[in-house]
């Protein structure tokens, strides 16, 4: 079958699939023919992204399709004492520290088609557009990870990382006194769709609207005051120690160090219709109606 791949500048490609190929062969395929780098592929009608796991059959593609093409931007995330840069080939440049992740010489050959970068303070974590992680820096503090299974997001605490693989599952890696280890929590971490990393914590938001917290308690991996409150949640935000939950009333719940924004209750009453919760750079503000 023909595909059309578009960019929004009006270029575009028709490529020869088989029902067989997968979504992400595809953009693959369109990103050598194009010359571009390509994060996603989108259904023109429906604007929503493709899983690049799926085949071309399963994602309901058929002859004369039309695709758009989202390219990917240049990205930088920082560690402590260095930098990693995301370019639009998909390869990644780091500088800096060594021991702070300055330094992605041993795994440069890896480092192909990356979809995303993360950063603890001494080490960092790419996501590839395949679903595999690469890391590298300090090997304590998260430069060292075996993560089985296909990931689709992950997130950062200070000497940690935190996946969520496609399936819904997570998967942690890094110190265990920053939340390198949900052993604990394992059997709590299913259906996940989004995870938060304070500096020694996360939270993971379930399907279900509850939430689950490991890590370091005083950093907010101890929610147990709030528990019967962590119900109806559809976003979580982290400062530097501490988490607020958005529930589907456009309440807020928080939890954590209340020097870092874990204690709402002096401002409950104006946390009603909230929109949204801006973390900055771990430090915390609401919008509301």
């Amino acid at each position: 079958m023909r595909i059309i791949i578009a960019l929004l500048s009006g270029r575009s490609i028709t490529i020869d699939a088989s029902e067989d190929w997968t979504v992400d062969s595809l953009r693959q395929q369109a990103q050598k023919e194009l010359g571009v780098g390509i994060a996603k592929l989108f259904g023109s009608d429906t604007g929503e992204a493709l899983e690049g796991s799926l085949s071309v059959g399963d994602a309901e593609l058929s002859d004369g399709s039309v695709l758009a093409a989202g390219v990917r931007r240049p990205q930088i995330a920082s560690s402590r004492r260095a930098f990693a840069m995301l370019c639009t080939d998909g390869t990644v440049v780091a500088w800096g520290d060594p021991c702070s992740g300055g330094d992605c010489s041993g795994v440069s050959e890896k480092l192909q088609d990356v979809q995303h970068i993360y950063a603890s303070w001494y080490s960092f974590a790419a996501l590839l557009g395949n679903g595999d992680v690469v890391t590298w820096g300090d090997e304590d503090h998260g430069g060292d990870c075996s993560a089985a299974g296909t990931l689709k997001k992950i997130e950062a605490s200070g000497r940690a990382f935190a996946a969520i693989r496609t399936d819904g599952s997570v998967t942690t890696w890094g110190d265990p006194a920053f939340g390198g280890d949900s052993d604990l929590v394992k059997e709590q971490l299913h259906g996940v769709c989004d995870v938060k990393g304070s500096w020694r914590a996360f939270a993971a938001l379930r399907e279900d609207g509850s939430v689950v917290a490991w890590g370091h308690p005083q950093f907010g991996a101890d929610c147990s005051e709030v528990k019967e409150q962590l119900h109806s949640v559809v976003r979580l935000d982290a400062s530097g120690s501490a988490f607020a939950a958005t529930r589907n009333d456009r309440s807020v719940v928080t939890w954590g160090d209340p020097e870092f924004g874990g204690d709402s209750r002096a401002v409950s009453q104006d946390l009603i219709g909230v929109k949204q919760i801006c973390e900055g750079s771990k430090t915390q503000g609401s919008l509301v109606d």
